[in-house]
C-alpha cells in the first residue's frame, strides 16, 4: 500500500477545496442545488479510484455514506473525505472483513 506525498495531499486539499467552495457558493440556488451533487459524485469518485491507485481498499457502505453525504449543503463533504481516505491510508487502516469480526465475536 502506498501512501499519499506531501504534494499529492496539497493538489487534493486544493481541489476539494474548490469543488466545496463552489458548491457552498452555488448551493444557495436551486441551480446550485441540483448540479453540485453531481460535480460532487465526480470528484468522490475520483478521490476512489486515485485511493484504489495507490493499493486501498473500500468497502460497499462506505461507499454509500461517501456519495450520500455529498447532499449535505455547505458542508465541505468532498474535502473532509479526502482528509479521512489519506489519514487511513496513510496509517495503513485496512478494512474490516467478515473473518475478522467473527474472531472478534
Amino acid at each position: 500500500m502506498n501512501k499519499f506525498s506531501i504534494s499529492e495531499i496539497t493538489v487534493g486539499v486544493m481541489g476539494t477545496l474548490f469543488v466545496d467552495g463552489v458548491s457552498a457558493l452555488l448551493d444557495t440556488t436551486l441551480i446550485g442545488a441540483a448540479i453540485m451533487p453531481v460535480v460532487q459524485s465526480f470528484a468522490t469518485w475520483y478521490i476512489g479510484r486515485w485511493v484504489k491507485s495507490k493499493g486501498g481498499t473500500t468497502t460497499f457502505l462506505r461507499e454509500v455514506v461517501k456519495y450520500a453525504s455529498n447532499l449535505l449543503p455547505w458542508i465541505p463533504t468532498t474535502f473532509l473525505t479526502f482528509v479521512v481516505v489519506v489519514i487511513m491510508q496513510n496509517r495503513g487502516v485496512s478494512e474490516p472483513t467478515l473473518s475478522t469480526a467473527e474472531a472478534t465475536l
